[in-house]
């Protein structure tokens, strides 16, 4: 028999076995005893009652409808006795219950138990002219442990199989995490992370679309990072901003706790991101925080197209899932920015080698002139300011020297000097080049490549022939000047960048904007600070300590004796009007120091190039007549090189191959443009 203990409890049991064994044990007993009816009551856990009926399989005259409070003096009378008792006069509640129907008088109860728990209460009825006695107290008793052990037996087995489906459940959710944990190994890149994360997800949790937010550090925003909605609209997409108030997502990066959102309404989460979620179809969201070493990465939800989609349990899921991804995508996050690093780096390595290959062995600004003291001094006015400034002066002057100046006497210093000659690049590469591009943003571009821009971040950008930048790309180089940010060609997403910008050219810019050829708000950004780059030709007491720099550079690089500069050589260089400014004259003394042979560089040695004692060109040459129908065809062109109907579609040539014969021949636009005067 059962320990009789007083007590109730009031545990999660399961629904009455549907075998028919506990019925027939209730018409015998009742039939034994004489009674009209037997009732089996269950604590109930939501009603703090004991309730029949509720039982399946209970024939009508078996059940009722009976509700006997736990607290009420009969259920405490009859759990508090050692056995079944007798009760000759039932109250008044208790008879006008649907059981004893008014007209039973007498009971018989007992407690059923399981252990020392009150679980279960058997009730009889039955009519005053039925009264129980001793021998139907003992059958009774027997009875009332059948039926505690039946129901116990039930109780267990129903236990079972409980557990066994939460050991499925447990099975499929370690197999998940197995799974997202192996992605973790596998995957460095987000996109394909959560691929996997969300394969793993849908075996466990149905659900209708899966998202990452991540926190984008750059302008404090956060943004879906990936997305997986089979079936959506796309208004959720890649590179949304998801406001921090007002959002879901928003809300649990805020607290960094869970959050199970059962039924998604506008009142509770009033954003744009919430009316973009209603109109997917999602009615219900299960979000949970990734976290790292107590720093905030995101969020990771899953959305349901039905309210009520998601279970607590499904949280805890959620939770112990959002807790792996942060892992990885703290790594992921961390190989993106090695990557970044690791193509900066390759692209600064690049245009460093191309910059000492150009300059040779210095960069010195070489001269004493007052026109060039002039310019040095403007250069160091500037230098400390962040101000973009803009080098004017024909080519050859050096325009770079001066930027490279600028560079080095900022506060900027220790950051990159990055150069791109607008002129030098194909109209339809040059934004690619200049501001970087997206993987897949055009035929050819298989992986990201950052821009000039980005890659002058924290030092200076040098702009040379910025009167060659395309009308198109104007607006987006004045918005780097006003808000120091641009998007990638082929990418949504704002790059903000700090850096500060020299420009260079040697074409009056003041007329193009009159001619509609360059944008007037553009120019005045870029004329903020102009210098002026005086011609070679204003600087001819810089001449000598020119030329004897240039021989010296070109000696060593050919491993000669430093020849000696013979007065009439010099002075016939110092008369010469130099078109091509400094380059032309370093052309001429690299060429006289291959020519000379003893220790002194003649003249002579220069009749060869085209100058004559007389400092004009030498005609009857290939080169000379090439020289002077680029120039005529220039001042034809009024000085316009790039257009349809510019030199270089005149003369059948590309822009950037025009470019390079004019440097070559040590000739610019302006000299086209003065060509008579200069005859």
């Amino acid at each position: 028999m059962h320990e009789r203990r007083s007590g109730f409890a009031k545990p999660e049991i399961p629904r009455f076995p549907a075998d028919g064994l506990l019925e027939n044990l209730l018409q015998r007993l009742r039939a034994a005893v004489g009674a009209e009816t037997a009732d089996v009551l269950f604590l109930s856990c939501e009603s703090g009652h004991f309730e029949s009926g509720i039982f399946d399989g209970l024939p009508d005259n078996c059940g009722s409808a009976l509700r006997l409070p736990a607290g009420d003096d009969l259920a405490v009378r009859i759990a508090a006795a050692e056995g079944p008792m007798i009760i000759e006069d039932a109250p008044d509640d208790i008879r006008q219950s649907p059981t004893l129907k008014g007209r039973q008088k007498f009971l018989a109860g007992a407690s059923l138990r399981s252990g020392n728990r009150v679980i279960w209460m058997l009730l009889l009825g039955a009519t005053q002219h039925r009264h129980f006695n001793e021998s139907d107290l003992l059958m009774v008793e027997l009875a009332a442990d059948r039926i505690a052990a039946t129901l116990e037996s039930a109780s267990v087995r129903e236990c079972c199989s409980q557990a066994q489906d939460l050991l499925a459940d447990e099975r499929k959710r370690l197999e998940m995490l197995l799974g997202i944990n192996n992605s973790l190994v596998s995957k460095l890149n987000i996109r394909e992370l959560f691929a996997a994360i969300s394969e793993s997800l849908r075996r466990v949790t149905r659900h209708n679309y899966s998202q990452i937010v991540l926190l984008d550090r750059k302008c404090n925003q956060l943004k879906v990072a990936a997305v997986d909605f089979p079936n959506g609209k796309g208004l959720i997409r890649e590179g949304l901003v998801v406001p921090h108030q007002g959002s879901p997502a928003g809300f649990v990066f805020t607290s960094r706790k869970p959050l199970l959102i059962r039924r998604l309404q506008r009142d509770e989460f009033p954003s744009g991101i919430t009316d973009c979620l209603l109109s997917e179809g999602v009615r219900s969201i299960c979000l949970a925080p990734l976290v790292r070493h107590e720093r905030m990465l995101g969020v990771l939800s899953i959305g349901s197209a039905q309210e009520d989609g998601f279970t607590q349990e499904d949280l805890g899921v959620m939770n112990q899932v959002a807790g792996q991804v942060a892992i990885a995508i703290e790594n992921a996050l961390a190989f993106e920015q090695i990557e970044e690093l690791n193509r900066r780096l390759s692209k600064e390595k690049q245009f460093l080698e191309e910059e000492l290959r150009a300059e040779g062995l210095s960069n010195e600004i070489v001269g004493a002139s007052q026109a060039l003291t002039d310019v040095l001094n403007q250069v160091q006015t500037v230098a400390g300011t962040n101000a973009t400034v803009l080098v004017i002066g024909e080519t050859g002057t050096g325009k770079e020297l001066i930027a490279r100046a600028v560079h080095q006497l900022s506060g900027r210093r220790d950051g990159p000097f990055i150069k791109l000659n607008c002129a030098a690049i194909p109209a339809a590469l040059l934004e690619s080049e200049l501001f970087g591009h997206a993987k897949g943003a055009f035929t050819g571009a298989v992986r990201q490549q950052l821009g000039r821009l980005e890659l002058a971040d924290g030092g200076t950008l040098f702009l040379d022939e910025i009167g060659e930048l395309p009308l198109e790309l104007q607006p987006k180089l004045l918005r780097v000047l006003q808000d120091r940010k641009f998007e990638r060609l082929g990418e949504a997403r704002t790059v903000s960048i700090n850096v500060r910008l020299v420009a260079a050219t040697n074409r009056n810019l003041t007329q193009m904007v009159q001619r509609g050829e360059f944008r007037s708000d553009l120019y005045y950004r870029l004329n903020v600070f102009p210098v002026l780059m005086p011609p070679l030709r204003e600087r001819k007491e810089d001449i000598p300590p020119l030329v004897r720099y240039f021989a010296e550079k070109f000696s060593r690089q050919m491993q000669k004796h430093v020849p000696v500069i013979a007065p009439a050589a010099m002075n016939t260089l110092i008369t010469w009007h130099w078109p091509g400014n400094i380059r032309e004259l370093e052309n001429v003394v690299e060429r006289a120091v291959i020519l000379s042979s003893g220790p002194v560089l003649e003249l002579a040695s220069l009749q060869g190039s085209g100058i004559s004692e007389r400092g004009r060109e030498g005609p009857g040459t290939l080169e000379h007549a090439e020289r002077e129908h680029i120039l005529r065809v220039i001042k034809e062109s009024s000085g316009v090189i790039g257009t349809p109907l510019g030199a270089a579609a005149r003369l059948d040539l590309k822009r950037t191959t025009l470019y390079a014969k004019m440097k070559k021949l040590g000739i610019s636009r302006e000299h086209g443009l003065n060509r008579q005067s200069m005859a």
